[in-house]
C-alpha cells in the first residue's frame, strides 16, 4: 500500500512538474557523481604540497562541475537514442505496412530513425515534457490501482492494471492534463 501511495505521489509530480524535476535531478546527480569521483582521486595527489582539505575541496568541486557537463552530454545522447529507437520502430512498421522491398527496409528505417533522433535533440524540451508526462501518468495509474485494489506491485499485477479500460482512461486524462500544465508553465513568455 505504501509503495502504491509513493508511486502516485512520484507519478503526479512527474506528470505535472516533470521537466523541472528532471533538469534539477540531472544537474544534482551529475554533480554528486562527479564530486565522488573527484574525491576518489585524492590519493593520486598525495605528493602535492597543498593542504589536504583544500586539495579535497578542489577535487570535489572540480569533479562535480565535470560531472554536470558529462551528465548533460550523456543526457543528449540518451535523447537522441530515444528518438532514434522510436523512429526505427515506426519506420520498420511503415515499411512493412507499405510492402517495401526488404533489402531497403533496414536502410530506410535507419535513415528515418536518424532523422527522428536528430529531431528529438532539436525539440529536446518538448521531448522531455512528453516523456515525463507519460512516465508520470503511468506511475500514477499503477500506484492508484495498487492502492485501490490492494494489489502488490509485481509484474503480473502491473500488466493486468495496464490493460484495463479504466486505467487507460485515467492514463489518458493524466497524460493530457500533464502535457497541458507542463507546456503552459514551461514555455510561457517571461
Amino acid at each position: 500500500m505504501l509503495a502504491g501511495i509513493l508511486l502516485c505521489m512520484l507519478g503526479l509530480a512527474f506528470t505535472f512538474f516533470g521537466k523541472k524535476i528532471y533538469e534539477t535531478l540531472l544537474v544534482v546527480v551529475g554533480f554528486v557523481v562527479g564530486a565522488i569521483a573527484g574525491a576518489s582521486l585524492q590519493p593520486f595527489f598525495s605528493g602535492v604540497s597543498l593542504n589536504p582539505t583544500i586539495l579535497l575541496a578542489i577535487l570535489v568541486f572540480g569533479g562535480g562541475v565535470v560531472g554536470v557537463f558529462i551528465a548533460i552530454l550523456v543526457e543528449r545522447v540518451v535523447i537522441f537514442l530515444a528518438g532514434f529507437a522510436a523512429g526505427f520502430v515506426v519506420a520498420g512498421y511503415v515499411t512493412r505496412l507499405l510492402g517495401l522491398s526488404s533489402s531497403y527496409n533496414l536502410f530506410i528505417a535507419i535513415l528515418i530513425a536518424a532523422i527522428v533522433g536528430a529531431l528529438a535533440l532539436f525539440l529536446r524540451p518538448i521531448v522531455i515534457v512528453v516523456l515525463t508526462a507519460f512516465l508520470g501518468s503511468v506511475l500514477t495509474v499503477i500506484g492508484y490501482f495498487a492502492v485501490t485494489k490492494g494489489l502488490t506491485l509485481n509484474l503480473s499485477n502491473i500488466v493486468a492494471i495496464t490493460f484495463q479500460a479504466a486505467s487507460t482512461l485515467l492514463f489518458l486524462f493524466l497524460f493530457i492534463a500533464g502535457l497541458i500544465v507542463q507546456f503552459a508553465t514551461q514555455f510561457k513568455k517571461e
